[in-house]
């Protein structure tokens, strides 16, 4: 589906990254390994894009991202009822089957828990994958030799959630008091981590605003760390892979159109919602 995606991009020869490419990739795969029907992945992508607007409806509407949310759980729990009677291999059903000490989940639980994974899933990837597209334009050094050396892909995607993290902060409360740097964070308060500003610390990463693919440290917190580690990490790491190696293979070059591009408005997250893109 990568190379698919990337080939018809290049033939389009200018593009939006996300409506061309990042999107119909996540949403496919998204929706596959949960049971989603290939019809409706573009219905899926849909209510997934709006679920991510803070735009200020009109007076008297409700907000897309309201209105989303409850056809997108309707979606699911409808998916959920047929999934109960129907064996499948996707996640919904393997949740539906999973069993620890003659404990099992219930239907909302399923629902839930899919509806987290799919928007969570949805929002991370494709802020990752607009962050590496636009760097490869920023710095065209970069993607000259990742370009000529496929072997660097692995090494640009982690240097990539480093230097311009998809997630950039969480608000976290500790357990007990925690001393750090002659501070005392008492037990309970909350506290808002800046991912993206510890993936830039430079008592951790010497030279840190460099985006430098020959990193011997690779100890970011793009996809978190210990138990707040991101689930669906190691897919990530997958789909970029994958996807890169695709689009350098398809591709001599290219050129992002800022003027025409939009940021991702949520303060917990960086990306573009918008990417215009000239493919050589």
């Amino acid at each position: 589906m990568a190379k698919d995606l990337c080939e018809a991009a290049h033939e389009k020869g200018r593009i939006d990254f996300v409506s061309d490419i990042s999107a119909p990739f996540n949403a496919a795969i998204l929706g596959t390994m949960f049971g989603v029907p290939e019809a409706d992945f573009v219905q899926l992508r849909h209510w997934l894009d709006d679920f991510f607007l803070r735009e200020t409806p009109k007076e008297g509407e409700e907000p897309k991202q309201v209105i989303a949310m409850r056809h997108l759980r309707a979606y699911i729990e409808d998916l959920a009822a047929k999934r109960k009677d129907l064996l499948a291999e996707d996640l919904m059903t393997a949740m539906f089957l999973a069993e620890e000490e003659g404990q099992k989940l219930d239907e909302k639980q399923v629902v839930m828990t899919t509806m987290t994974f799919l928007t969570a899933g949805f929002e991370s990837t494709n802020n990752l994958f607009t962050n590496l597209t636009y760097a490869l334009s920023r710095f065209p050094a970069l993607y000259d030799e990742v370009k000529r050396k496929p072997e660097l892909v692995p090494f640009f995607v982690e240097e990539g959630m480093r230097y311009d993290s998809a997630a950039q902060g969480f608000v976290r409360s500790p357990q007990h008091d925690v001393e750090l740097h002659g501070k005392t964070i008492p037990e309970g308060a909350q506290v808002l981590l800046h991912i993206g500003s510890a993936n830039r610390d430079e008592r951790q990463f010497p030279d840190p605003d460099t985006f430098d693919v020959h990193r011997n440290e690779a100890r970011h917190l793009g996809l978190g760390q210990g138990n707040h580690f991101c689930v669906g990490g190691p897919l990530a790491r997958s789909m970029a892979y994958i996807l890169f190696d695709e689009v350098l293979r398809a591709s001599a070059g290219w050129q992002v159109d800022l003027n025409d591009a939009a940021r991702v408005r949520t303060p917990n997250f960086r990306g573009f919602t918008r990417l215009p893109l000239t493919i050589n």
